[in-house]
C-alpha cells in the first residue's frame, strides 16, 4: 500500500492521557470502523508517550466518524480526532525541500490569533521534537504581530512539525507552518490578509453569491464550521501542572495538561446528522463575520453586537458568556449558553444567515476549551440579557 492510500484510512490523534496503550485506542475506535494499525508516538531516548498518535483504519469511510468523536474521553482525557495532514502537505513540503537550506529546523508559523502567547504554541509543537526556541513576534507596544518563529534541535522533528501542523486551525484561524528562512511581509500582523487569507476571501465571495448555499443541510456547500472548534489549543508537556495554567482550574493530566487551545480540522456542520454516537453537544460556540473592525467607528459598537446575537440566543435559552473579539479581522463573537441544547439551537438559527453584508459561520467550541480561553467563564450562571 502507497502512502497516499494509507493517508486516506489514517487519523492523527492529540491530547492522549499519561499511560495510554494501543489496545485502549483500538477499543475507543471501534465503533467508527475495523482499526488496522496503532502507531503510538513515543520520545526516542526516554520511550515516552509525547501524547500523539496515529490510528489507521481499514476503510477511508470510517474516517468521518472518527473525526467526530473529537472530545470524547479516553482514560479521562477529552481526545482531539482530524484528518492527517500529510497527504495535502505532501506536495507543499516537496516545494519547501527545493528552498529549505541544509540542515533547516526553523520553522515559521503564521496566521495566528493574536491571543496566542510563546507557551501556548510551545504546547503545540513539543510533541514532535526538542524545541530550542519558540517566539511569538510582537512590535514595540507588545501586540502580537500574528506570526512566530519555532526552531527545533533536528531537521526530523522540524520537517514532522510542518508535515503535520500546517494548517492546523488554532481559534479558528489555519496555520502557516513553513521553513522560516525570511522575514515576512509587513502586513502579516496588521489585520490584513496573507496569499492563503486572499484565496479563502475569495473563495467566501463566490459562496456569498450563492445564498442558497448556506442553508444548513447534509450537503449544504457553505464552509462547514470546524468541529476541533476553532478555538483554544492543546497544552502538552504537562504545561497544564503550572501555576499560571492552574489558576484556569484545568489540571494536568500527566504529561498533558488541557489548556484548551483548540486544533481544529474541517468539519461538517454545526449540527452533525453522522448516526454515530458523539458526546453531548457543547454549550459554547463563535460566531464569524459579525463585524468589520475596520469599518467600527462608532463609540459602543461592540455592545451592539452583543446585543444582536442575544436577542437571537435569548430566543432559545440563558446564555451566561459572551465575548466580542474586537480585535479579530474575523469578526469573532464568543458565547456560552446554559446548556448544549440552547447553543444547538442558537447555532442552528444563526449560520448561515447574512449580517451587515457577510455571511454568518457557527462554530460550536468544547466547553473545556472555551474555558481556557475565557477562564471567567467557568463561575458563569447568571443569564445575560440585552442592553436595549
Amino acid at each position: 500500500m502507497t502512502p497516499e492510500e494509507r493517508d486516506i484510512r489514517t487519523v492523527f490523534c492529540m491530547q492522549l492521557a499519561k499511560g495510554i496503550r494501543e489496545e485502549n485506542l483500538e477499543d475507543f475506535f471501534e465503533s467508527a470502523g475495523t482499526v488496522v494499525d496503532v502507531r503510538l508516538i513515543s520520545d526516542r531516548n526516554s520511550r515516552r508517550s509525547k501524547g500523539i498518535a496515529y490510528v489507521e483504519f481499514l476503510t477511508p469511510d470510517s474516517l468521518p466518524k472518527a473525526i467526530s468523536m473529537t472530545g470524547q474521553r479516553v482514560r479521562g482525557v477529552p481526545i482531539i480526532v482530524q484528518a492527517t495532514q500529510s497527504e495535502k502537505n505532501r506536495l507543499a513540503a516537496a516545494a519547501q525541500t527545493l528552498q529549505k537550506p541544509p540542515g533547516a529546523t526553523r520553522l515559521y508559523v503564521g496566521n495566528l490569533h493574536h491571543n496566542i502567547n510563546d507557551e501556548m504554541l510551545n504546547a503545540i509543537f513539543q510533541p514532535f521534537g526538542q524545541i530550542e526556541g519558540c517566539k511569538v513576534q510582537r512590535d514595540d507596544k507588545g501586540i502580537s504581530k500574528s506570526y512566530a518563529y519555532v526552531s527545533f534541535k533536528t531537521t526530523d522533528s522540524a520537517k514532522q512539525a510542518m508535515d503535520q501542523l500546517n494548517g492546523f486551525e488554532l481559534v479558528g484561524k489555519p496555520i502557516k507552518v513553513t521553513y522560516g528562512t525570511e522575514e515576512p511581509q509587513s502586513n502579516a500582523g496588521n489585520g490584513s490578509l496573507d496569499s492563503a487569507d486572499v484565496s479563502r476571501a475569495a473563495m467566501m465571495a463566490k459562496l456569498v453569491a450563492n445564498p442558497g448555499s448556506a442553508m444548513l443541510s447534509g450537503a449544504s456547500a457553505f464552509p462547514a464550521p470546524s468541529p476541533l472548534m476553532g478555538n483554544p489549543l492543546v497544552a502538552m508537556a504537562g504545561l497544564g501542572t503550572t501555576a499560571g495554567l492552574g489558576s484556569m482550574g484545568l489540571g494536568g493530566v500527566g504529561g498533558i495538561g488541557a489548556m484548551g487551545l483548540g486544533l481544529s480540522a474541517p468539519l461538517a456542520a454545526p449540527a452533525l446528522a453522522t448516526g454515530v454516537a458523539t458526546a453531548a453537544p457543547s454549550p459554547c460556540f463563535n460566531l464569524q463575520n459579525m463585524f468589520d473592525p475596520a469599518k467600527e467607528i462608532d463609540d459602543g459598537w461592540q455592545q451592539e453586537i452583543m446585543d444582536d446575537v442575544l436577542e437571537e440566543a435569548t430566543k432559545f435559552g440563558d446564555v451566561v458568556h459572551i465575548h466580542v473579539d474586537d480585535q479579530s479581522s474575523q469578526g469573532l463573537v464568543y458565547v456560552k449558553c446554559k446548556d448544549g441544547s440552547v447553543a444547538s439551537h442558537s447555532m442552528k438559527s444563526l449560520h448561515g444567515r447574512f449580517f451587515a453584508g457577510k455571511q454568518i459561520i457557527a462554530t460550536s467550541i468544547p466547553e473545556f476549551q472555551y474555558h481556557s480561553l475565557f477562564p471567567a467563564a467557568v463561575g458563569a450562571f447568571t443569564p445575560i440579557k440585552p442592553s436595549r
